[in-house]
């Protein structure tokens, strides 16, 4: 539903006037029509940020779409038993592969747009849900050009 979505957002709204913050599998599906923002490091630079008033995602587009996985998506059948540290440590890894951790990321995720939903009721509302996925839609004033 997640490669759904993302098309359905690509193709009913104009190229350049959507961000979405998705998980890397999201990128290829949008990749020239709308901004992408990793998911994993928008909520390490806004997640704290989001629950105080005042605050704005600083994006450079109307309309901010985060795409949260109610269910983390599972990538392995059976995780790996050993793994270099090489993989342990790499980003990728360990927001996106590893079980454990997309499931700590997507809380996070959901978390942080709950509390900017409740602080900006008027511009926040729910894009999709389902039993597996929610998909936020904010809509904002874009960035200045000279303010990115």
């Amino acid at each position: 539903m997640a490669a759904r979505k993302t098309l359905e957002i690509k193709n009913h709204f104009p190229a350049q006037s959507w961000t979405l913050a998705a998980p890397v599998e999201q990128l290829t599906e949008i990749y020239g029509e709308g901004w992408y923002q990793d998911l994993a490091l928008f909520v390490e630079q806004y997640g704290d940020e989001a629950r105080k008033p005042g605050f704005d995602f600083p994006v450079s587009s109307e309309n901010l779409f985060i795409m949260v996985e109610k269910i983390p998506f599972v990538t392995f059948p059976n995780e790996p038993d050993t793994l270099p540290n090489s993989v342990l440590s790499d980003r990728t890894y360990q927001y996106y592969r590893s079980s454990a951790g997309r499931a700590s990321l997507e809380y996070e995720a959901l978390r942080m747009c709950k509390a900017y939903s409740r602080l900006h009721s008027g511009s926040s509302k729910i894009y999709y849900e389902d039993k597996e996925l929610i998909v936020y839609h904010f809509t904002q004033s874009p960035l200045d050009s000279q303010e990115t």
